[in-house]
């Protein structure tokens, strides 16, 4: 299967501008009223508070349908409308950085040979909210039916077929399909014309870009048919797990993505017939080093000059207070040059403890000490973080936490974790909590301490 690679500060920055959007109006505007007869006439109508009416008729695009930065749209097929592209390396609709889209009763798919795989999926949805599909048919050559980021989606009486690879992938996702239809997928045809062959992957590929994020698919009354597939779905798990596949159990999984099947029907898959053999998980981290997620931030921040020495081993053990100072000092200095200044504690004489407390990134216990050797809780990383923005001139914006334990978190702390979240520097442990009063690992410290410098520099 083809999979794109993410980074976390990729997910960082993305995450910000997500919960920037607006929230779904209580009373959406009213919408103009548009009657659309050709594709060029169909992009040239896309805007915010429109509802696009389509004849029954082929609208066809040389690249791809457009939907950015636009709010409370819908677009409606009559019998027969389709949105097709000639192109086999674009999708054929693509909604970025929008909010309220709903498109109805439109065939959506490649114009393209059957046999020719294409690079890019059907529709593609990133960074946008309340997205919903009604009566579609998702269809072509397309590597899959959908490719969802950083978005929250519905689809209701929707078709999913003839896709070349696999059926959808979803990265740091909430998305529900209720009466919906996926067959004949996965046939893999050979651009010479070969008989079709089945790939070892998964109906839908969910992964989650870090720790901090999780990826929810609902499938309700859904109907699967010869998806020419051999799992129904992978995951990539969080930090330290190994790859989890399901040849469809119904279960739910806590990992990058949770998954419910409610009342649906599997007929003819591949997956069915195939014994559960999943392939051998990946090899676990090297000793001491990071976790698959943080490999590739810690490598950032360690060639920034973001991590001591001291602090490049046992990433997984819980940080302690002293520590998450000597990097919130290398990252003050990165940017700001050398802190001269010290406040020194009766407990401790470590010089980037007493650094980090004059600049004000840290406090004491109370009683002139500073407790060095404690486990830093996620709480205090949290406000240590914000106030680290603070303390380099650049502070995060204000607003209010959103998890559903707030009432757990030390009221010293709201502010500044409502700050983190914010600005995409930390996120839930799942199931939209926080858990404030759990460690904070060397690698998370690590992770966030360099979304930080990315956010900052």
């Amino acid at each position: 299967m083809r999979k794109t690679k993410k980074t976390i500060c990729a997910a960082k920055a993305l995450v910000m501008l997500l919960a920037a959007l607006p929230a779904a109006p209580a009373t959406a505007a009213a919408q103009a009223v548009v009657n659309a007869n050709t594709a060029e006439e169909l992009q040239n109508a896309i805007a915010s508070n429109t509802e696009i009416i389509l004849k029954g008729e082929t609208y066809t695009f040389s690249d791809v349908l457009d939907i950015k930065n636009v709010e409370n749209l819908t677009i409606t097929g009559t019998s027969g409308t389709r949105i097709v592209t000639a192109s086999d390396w674009d999708e054929v609709v693509r909604i970025n950085d929008s909010s309220n889209i709903t498109i109805s009763n439109v065939y959506i798919g490649h114009e393209v040979p059957r046999g020719l795989a294409c690079t890019e999926g059907v529709l593609y949805v990133f960074l946008s909210k309340n997205i919903t599909i009604n009566g579609c048919e998702l269809y072509g050559c397309g590597i899959c039916g959908f490719k969802i980021q950083l978005s929250t989606a519905v689809f209701n009486d929707t078709i999913i077929r003839d896709c070349t690879y696999y059926l959808g992938e979803a990265t740091n996702s909430t998305i529900e399909f209720n009466r919906c239809t996926f067959k004949d997928n996965g046939y893999r045809n050979s651009s010479s014309g070969g008989s079709p062959r089945a790939d070892e992957s998964a109906g839908f590929e969910i992964s989650a870009s870090s720790e901090d994020f999780t990826t929810f698919l609902t499938f309700n009354g859904c109907t699967f048919t010869n998806n020419n597939i051999t799992h129904f779905k992978q995951e990539v798990t969080r930090a330290g797990d190994s790859w989890n596949y399901d040849y469809f159990t119904g279960e739910n999984y806590y990992s990058a993505g949770l998954t419910k099947v409610n009342d649906c029907t599997f007929t003819g898959n591949l997956w069915q017939s195939r014994p559960d053999t999943p392939p051998p998980p990946p090899p676990p981290p090297a000793a001491g080093g990071p976790t698959a997620w943080a490999v590739e931030q810690v490598n950032a921040a360690i060639a920034e000059g973001l991590v001591p020495q001291s602090l490049q081993s046992n990433y997984t053990q819980a940080t302690t207070r002293a520590e998450f100072c000597a990097l919130a000092v290398a990252l003050y200095e990165n940017l700001k040059g050398e802190i001269t200044g010290r406040e020194t504690f009766s407990d401790t004489n470590d010089v980037n403890v007493q650094k980090a407390a004059f600049i004000k990134v840290v406090n004491g216990m109370g009683n002139g000490l500073f407790a060095p050797n404690d486990a830093l809780t996620r709480e205090q990383a949290a406000v240590m973080l914000a106030r680290l923005a603070d303390a380099v001139g650049k502070p995060f914006p204000k607003q209010a936490p959103s998890f559903a334990d707030n009432a757990s978190v030390s009221t010293w702390a709201i502010e500044g974790l409502g700050q983190v979240q914010a600005a995409g520097i930390m996120g839930g442990v799942g199931n939209d909590r926080f858990a404030p009063k759990d460690p904070y690992t060397r690698e998370q410290s690590i992770v966030t301490i360099m979304r930080v410098f990315e956010a900052l520099s």
